[in-house]
């Protein structure tokens, strides 16, 4: 009987030891992408994505891409009660090859690596500047592949832990986000089809250097494409429903419209 406490004595401090080793690097291969598991074989005190806590990956530039251009993905984080926070994440085609390039941005909390497939992860999350109060948020920079390449999707995973906690404890969350290029035949479709009775934009056609309102959907941010998928102008705000047109030249455009997980693409035609 003794032999077996001290056996499983030493099982839970190897677990614990390893557990502190993926504080700093988390292993590769646990996303939960198609061809990959969860990390719940270290973590496995608590169920998957029990309600509590959230995980969000947003992109500045909606859900949409254009060929080779950069976009600023946010990985926000939140638990109460946690202040310890660990993701793994990487982002994948339909072959499940890499989707495009992923970039460090900030090189103290994230890091880049790459085992045959490129991930971004957290990097020394029990250390206090990279703690938080119930919600962090990682940011990184993604450069989106040609447009011929289709959908891809972020597939990412992260643990996040009470500070009373072991970390071996605490509660793994995961989520996926897909991404698709401006111009898929099908895409535009699709969106205008589920939104069109719900939300609109008023007046379109517009003037240039004048003002279109959103019915139907106030908004957090807004991006506006070209009819090539160029980004024309974009800004960050709080319940808006109205949009300036101001430098707008002749032409077609996409307008994105996104509050929370929540997007919204409309097109406006301005004279």
């Amino acid at each position: 009987m003794k032999r077996k406490s001290l056996v499983y004595l030493f099982f839970l401090v190897g677990l614990a030891i390893i557990s502190i080793g993926f504080s700093n690097q988390p292993p590769p291969g646990l996303t939960g992408a198609p061809d990959e598991d969860l990390c719940t074989n270290c973590h496995l005190t608590n169920p998957i994505n029990d309600g509590v806590g959230t995980l969000q990956l947003t992109s500045n530039g909606g859900q949409l891409y254009q060929s080779n251009l950069t976009y600023q993905m946010d990985l926000t984080m939140t638990r109460l009660g946690s202040e310890v926070f660990g993701f793994s994440l990487c982002v994948l085609d339909s072959s499940l090859a890499d989707g495009g390039d992923l970039l460090i941005t900030d090189s103290v909390a994230t890091q880049y690596e790459n085992f045959g497939r490129a991930y971004i992860s957290h990097k020394n999350a029990l250390a206090q500047e990279n703690r938080g109060s119930n919600s962090v948020t990682r940011s990184f920079e993604w450069t989106a592949p040609d447009t011929a390449t289709g959908p891809v999707t972020f597939y990412f995973v992260s643990h996040m832990v009470d500070p009373t906690a072991q970390t071996i404890d605490g509660y793994i969350y995961n989520d996926s986000l897909t991404i698709y290029p401006i111009g898929t035949p099908g895409f535009e479709n699709s969106i205008d089809e589920k939104r069109e009775n719900l939300v609109s934009v008023y007046p379109n056609p517009t003037m240039s250097n004048s003002y279109v309102y959103i019915d139907g959907f106030l908004f957090d941010s807004y991006h506006v494409y070209d009819w090539n998928g160029k980004l024309v102008k974009s800004e960050l705000s709080h319940n808006k429903n109205e949009i300036s047109t101001w430098g707008m030249k002749t032409g077609f455009y996409y307008l994105l419209l996104g509050k929370n997980s929540e997007s919204n693409l409309l097109k406006l035609v301005v004279f």
